[in-house]
């Protein structure tokens, strides 16, 4: 059985300092450093790897939800912090084995809680990856879902950034992320992209933002919510994008996912 799901790390800084904008390159060397501390066998696996990682960070978030905006830490602030995991031995770091203390960029945080489930944070849980399959292949057919970007989602198309939430590029994202992972059930990319052409876009809120990766490296990528109807699919494929469409909680959507791009939560009906 493959244990995915996503644990928030509650952190309190230590010290106080300052952390750039783009704070994706720190969070992912955080994560990595904590993790070559309870695995080095397993980091240095995970970061040659050239398959997608099984793992998605979130942007670091005020202890109500919100996202960091400001770069000024104040010592005693606290901030949450959500590791998603697509494996089993990731479940099993973010929930067993976070470390006591966490360094991001200059300022040190001690990790005061780890929260695994809805009831100690509403973004937390576990899941047997079997049993989620084999509910949503007996599960009545998705009508509708609603897909709540919560950090920029950015896609490639050929060289070119493709800021818009095209339902082929999304379910694409996710049928590689879920394959990768080695999950249950036979998901391929061209496939997923193919079949998700007739899903049709349904009232949307969103807009386009550019976002930066690094010093003088900039993205196009889109926030918001949209909803899709799935009406019109045959009902095999309403019935195999259903576990893709409760993945996205824990897996994101788009590119560098690993670096608090892409968060995405869904509902569907």
């Amino acid at each position: 059985m493959e244990t995915i799901g996503a644990a928030v790390w509650r952190l309190r800084a230590e010290t106080g300092g300052k952390l750039p904008k783009a704070q994706g390159r720190l969070l992912h060397a955080a994560f990595f450093g904590a993790l070559g501390a309870f695995s080095p066998a397993l980091a240095t696996r995970l970061h040659d790897a050239s398959r997608p990682n099984p793992f998605s960070l979130s942007p670091l978030a005020l202890s109500d939800g919100l996202v960091m905006d400001g770069s000024r830490v104040r010592r005693g602030d606290v901030l949450d912090f959500r590791v998603s995991a697509l494996s089993e031995e990731l479940s099993d770091f973010a929930r067993y084995r976070a470390p006591d203390s966490l360094r991001i960029g200059d300022i040190p945080f001690a990790v005061e809680r780890v929260m695994t489930d809805r009831e100690e944070h509403p973004t937390a849980g576990f899941l047997d990856a079997e049993a989620l399959y084999e509910e949503c292949r007996t599960a009545p057919l998705v009508q509708r879902a609603v897909f709540h970007f919560l950090s920029p989602v950015m896609f490639h198309v050929g060289r070119s950034d493709y800021p818009w939430p095209s339902p082929g590029l999304i379910f694409a994202s996710l049928a590689d992320r879920w394959a990768a992972a080695g999950l249950p059930g036979d998901f391929e990319k061209t496939a997923a992209r193919q079949a998700a052409e007739g899903i049709l876009p349904m009232d949307w809120r969103g807009n386009t933002v550019t976002v930066t990766i690094k010093s003088r490296q900039k993205k196009q990528a889109f926030l918001g919510t949209f909803a899709y109807d799935l009406r019109s699919l045959p009902a095999e494929a309403r019935r195999r994008f259903l576990p893709l469409i409760r993945f996205a909680n824990f897996a994101g959507v788009g590119r560098m996912t690993s670096q608090g791009f892409g968060q995405t939560r869904t509902i569907w009906r």
